[in-house]
This record gives structure tokens, C-alpha cells and sequence, in this order.
């Protein structure tokens, strides 16, 4: 993740590695300097903290989907943690650290994996856990503290959960371009797919009267960010990106595609989605294939 002040990188670890996250701050010129201070959470092996990361010119937001409860300490809820930064300042991560807050859902459970995913802009920042309801997934919008607020941050869950199914891993990904965003469910079968070889499927959403509403129409199949072409075993959705009205939706194809169907070698592909002017209904006009591997 990067901005113009700010560049940060995870490492979450493996095993017996301990999970780290990397802050490199712009200065004069091209160059960039690694904040002398990396940040890692002591004794959290398997909690894959630096799993996600994203960053402003304010704020460093880390994931970590496999950080368990105190109540259930090997079952993975998962957090998020935040952390101020001050562009210009000497070793931000040595100076904040201690002053983080601990993103967690509200009504999650274990296993949630909630920190899966994560991407920000303005006041708002998107959380996948896509684990959450037996793997039906489930994707968060925090909202900032507000000036004068009791300091806690805003959330709202998307609404999407009537017509998911178990594996279909909603939240996956996510991406948010300022009042509009996209989240993947690259698991995400019908009656016909199987769970390994998912077309997979990404839903739209938009803030308006101050709510964050689904512009994908569930009775639709295949839904209008259903890349054209897509077929089993795609998975699309795996990665997503938005910039105003044009995102990319990644359908690698993990494991191939299904006997008979066609381009089944596991190249994979990448669709370009055109969504009307920001502030219209987020519908496709046109979807094509944009990149071939």
C-alpha cells in the first residue's frame, strides 16, 4: 500500500517466523527511507499480522485475520489495528506503537478471519472476512471517529448474506474508490459449481443517503460484475481494484478450469469492468477481457 508521505509492506510470517510490518516514508526527491522502527506484535506466531495492510497520509491499518479471542485463543476472529502516523516524523511506528486501536467486528465470531482484506479512502475503511458464517464470508465498512464523537469507529456490514452460500468467501478482496467500492467472492458457486472450480463473483456497492447500498441486483445470474466469458473454475474475484468508474476484477484460476471448458489451462485472465459516472447507479455498460496470462 502507498501514498505520496508513506509506503508500508507486510510480512506475516509462517510457522516459527515472527510477522512484521515495514513503513518506508517518502523524502526530498525519489528517494524512500525505511522507518527505523519495523512493527510486530511479540508472541503471535500463526496470526498472520501484516497479512494486510493499508495506508494513508495519516494512518497505518494492518490486518491480522488469524488473531484469535481470549475466550477462544485457537479459533481466528481476527483484528485490525490502526495506527497514527505523522508525515515527517523520525521512526513514526517507535512513537505510536502503544497507541493503536483494535479493530474487531461487532457481532464476529470464531474463525471469521475478519482483517482477510482491507483497503481505505477518506473516513472510510472496507474489512473482508471472508471465513465468517461457515465461509458464506462477510465484509465490513468502519467509519472514522468524527470531532467532538465518543472516538469509536462507525460499522456497517454490507448487506449480501440472503443469497450466499457456504465457501463462496465474500470479502475475500475488497477495493474503495471514494464512495464507491467492489468485494470479491472467488469461491462464490451456484447449484451447478463445485467449490474448487467457482466461477466466482464481485458485487458493487455505493454510499448514498448516508448508506452503503448493493447496486449488483441479487436476481440476476450471472450478476452484471460477473466478468463476460467467466467460467468454472475462474474464480474471479480473487483480486479486485477500483478507480472511479472503471475496476479490475481478477479471475486466476487456481486450479484450472473444468474438462471441456475452453482456455482450461490455468492461464488466467483479468476483466475490465466500466461502471456508469460516480454518483449514477453502479451498473456495467461493458465487460470484457482485458489481460491474458
Amino acid at each position: 500500500s502507498i501514498t505520496s508521505e508513506f509506503a508500508a509492506a507486510g510480512a506475516p510470517g509462517t510457522g516459527q517466523q515472527e510477522p512484521y510490518v515495514y513503513l518506508f516514508e517518502k523524502l526530498a526527491g525519489s528517494n524512500w527511507s525505511l522507518d527505523s522502527s519495523d512493527i510486530t506484535r511479540p508472541s503471535t506466531l500463526n496470526e498472520r499480522f501484516g497479512y494486510s495492510v493499508h495506508v494513508d497520509d495519516s494512518t497505518l491499518f494492518v490486518g491480522a485475520p488469524g488473531l484469535s479471542t481470549s475466550s477462544n485463543p485457537v479459533a481466528p476472529q481476527g483484528s485490525v489495528f490502526v495506527y497514527p502516523l505523522l508525515p515527517g516524523a523520525d521512526s513514526n511506528l517507535n512513537n505510536f506503537t502503544g497507541s493503536e486501536t483494535r479493530l474487531t467486528a461487532s457481532q464476529g465470531s470464531d474463525d471469521d478471519e475478519f482483517g482477510y482484506a482491507i483497503d481505505g479512502k477518506g473516513r472510510f475503511l472496507v474489512v473482508g472476512a471472508p471465513n465468517a458464517n461457515s465461509g458464506q464470508g462477510a465484509t465490513y465498512v468502519r467509519e472514522r471517529p468524527t470531532l467532538g464523537g465518543n472516538g469509536s469507529w462507525g460499522e456497517t456490514q454490507l448487506d449480501y448474506a440472503p443469497i450466499l452460500n457456504t465457501q463462496d468467501r465474500f470479502g475475500a478482496s475488497v477495493a474503495i474508490d471514494g464512495t464507491n467500492l467492489i468485494v470479491g467472492a472467488p469461491a462464490r458457486h451456484r447449484s451447478l459449481d463445485d467449490e474448487q472450480k467457482s466461477k466466482g463473483e464481485a458485487f458493487s456497492y455505493s454510499f448514498n443517503d448516508d448508506t452503503w447500498k448493493a447496486e449488483t441486483p441479487p436476481d440476476q445470474y450471472p450478476t452484471p460484475t460477473l466478468g463476460g466469458g467467466v467460467s468454472y473454475g475462474d474464480q474471479l474475484g480473487t483480486s479486485v481494484a477500483i478507480h472511479g468508474d472503471l475496476a479490475l476484477l481478477g479471475a486466476p484460476q487456481p486450479n484450472g478450469r473444468l474438462e471441456g471448458q475452453i482456455s482450461g489451462d490455468g492461464t488466467g485472465y483479468v476483466y475490465l469492468r466500466q461502471v456508469d459516472p460516480p454518483g449514477a447507479k453502479i451498473l456495467p455498460k461493458t465487460q470484457e477481457k482485458l489481460l491474458e496470462g
